[in-house]
């Protein structure tokens, strides 16, 4: 695991069964995010194995704190194992058990042709291999983005995640040859271009798998950032330098003031806090630049350093648009990635940091005599190993009950009418939305409870910000 945590924040798994389920957990200890799939296989001789694969990963979201998604199956319809119907039906059994958002991972043929599965998944993970397209290198991320632009497009209110992409190393020519140096030029080209587009990916894959080998197929063997005894293919610090993502929503969508959680290797020399406000822009000889659109660089404030991860805001002032984010570790060098920065950049912290589940919340009550009191949202359940949603009791008429959310990202919006929540489907009235005040880079949004919500349970906090929507989290109303 450490050695996956110095390319990447959030790891893929293809099953959950035969020790699978254990992944997530030894993650969690080397600071990575997991997405678990339950492997669907063809149902005519792996129906009972679809079976513990499905059980399982309910059991797993269950028991682990760490996961943003859950995956029923890897292409298995396109593979044609199980039909939709079928396939379906497992993402429902899914979803009926979990909170976290469920999913399946399909080719864009799929997805263009059964709007029915978009429909049943609460966001779409596409693969998309210009390699086996026949794509030449030179046109592998280009066409990559076509497709991934075309699914977006057909489904426009559904999150698309490329769930798998990537470039072999050895193996047979198609329309691009395999090589270490097509490979590490797909990789570079793709960062860059899944940072203007802030698109979330996932790479194909950690390591060489050569139990794929096969005479004829010699490629499918060699997708691996590292080979199959764990070295590196690549001078990794250059090729994936380091990660930035919004601390609140963990997407990559930032703006002026945002606080960023970035992730990579040898960041730093230390693991240090800031001690004190202002916050520093240097901590034990580590600082981050971002230098905008127009030429502009700044030095970020910064609330955390350690090797594998920094907490830092954007620079107030920084104009939207294409950004370079250097981090600059004393004599030891330097990191950077490009980073797009935009006006208005919605994100809501959850209790279990994952920008998923139960919002890292308070409730407000305002009783008749005019007193206040704050009542929490969520728990720790120490066998689930995650914070839970506590129901809120709307309790008299008498008392007007307001939710106030956390955040970032959205203080540099216009107009307060503007701002527009629904929670569980019903409108409820945005009393306030801006800087917390009291910390750095933290927002905040008061919202008035709709006593309508009485009785409803868990329910989903959709939150929406000159138009652009920030990552659901939910609430449970007694």
């Amino acid at each position: 695991m450490p050695v996956l945590r110095r390319i990447a924040p959030c790891i893929r798994t293809f099953s959950v069964t035969n020790g699978f389920d254990q992944i997530p957990a030894l993650a969690k200890q080397a600071g990575l995010k997991v997405v678990p799939t339950a492997w669907i296989g063809p149902l005519s001789t792996a129906g009972a194995a679809n079976d513990a694969e499905v059980s399982r990963l309910i059991s797993v979201a269950s028991q682990n704190d760490n996961l943003l998604f859950l995956a029923v199956g890897s292409e298995a319809l396109w593979r044609g194992d199980v039909s939709k119907e079928r396939l379906i039906a497992y993402i429902n059994q899914v979803k009926q058990g979990v909170t976290l958002p469920v999913t399946t991972a399909e080719p864009w043929r799929v997805w263009l042709d059964n709007p029915d599965l978009a429909n049943a998944v609460d966001l779409i993970f596409l693969n998309v291999y210009g390699y086996w397209e026949n794509q030449p290198v030179e046109n592998a991320v280009a066409y990559a983005f076509q497709r991934y632009n075309e699914i977006k497009s057909k489904y426009p209110n559904k999150r698309v995640v490329i769930s798998e992409t990537g470039w072999p190393s050895e193996g047979e020519s198609r329309g691009g040859a395999p090589s270490l140096a097509n490979q590490r030029r797909f990789v570079q080209e793709f960062i860059v271009k899944a940072a203007e587009q802030n698109a979330d990916a996932f790479y194909f894959a950690a390591f060489d798998e050569n139990w794929k080998r096969r005479p004829g197929a010699e490629v499918e063997a060699h997708w691996g950032f590292y080979t199959a005894n764990r070295q590196p293919k690549h001078d990794l610090i250059s090729l994936v330098p380091m990660t930035s993502v919004s601390a609140a929503s963990y997407q990559r969508s930032v703006a002026p003031e945002s606080i960023v959680t970035a992730f990579g290797d040898g960041m730093a020399r230390v693991t240090q806090a800031a001690a004190s406000l202002p916050l520093p822009v240097m901590i034990e000889g580590t600082e981050v630049r971002v230098r905008d659109g127009g030429g502009v660089e700044r030095a970020s404030p910064l609330f955390f350093v350690s090797p594998a991860q920094i907490n830092y805001q954007i620079p107030p002032n920084t104009s939207p648009g294409t950004a370079t984010v250097t981090v600059i570790s004393g004599a030891d060098g330097a990191a950077n990635e490009t980073l797009a920065i935009a006006a208005i950049a919605p994100g809501l912290f959850s209790a279990n940091a994952n920008g998923q589940g139960v919002a890292a919340a308070v409730a407000l009550r305002i009783r008749s005599d005019g007193s206040q009191t704050f009542e929490p949202v969520s728990r720790y359940d120490d066998a689930q190993r995650r914070f839970v949603a506590t129901p809120i009791d709307l309790g008299p008429e008498s008392d007007q009950l307001f939710l106030i959310l956390f955040g970032s990202g959205l203080r540099n919006r216009s107009a307060l009418s503007t701002v527009t929540a629904r929670i569980g489907g019903v409108d409820s009235e945005t009393v306030y939305a801006g800087a917390q005040g009291d910390f750095a880079g933290l927002d905040q949004v008061n919202l008035r409870l709709p006593r309508s919500l009485a009785g409803r349970g868990e329910v989903d906090v959709a939150l929406n910000v000159a138009g652009v929507p920030a990552n659901a989290v939910l609430l449970a109303i007694k």
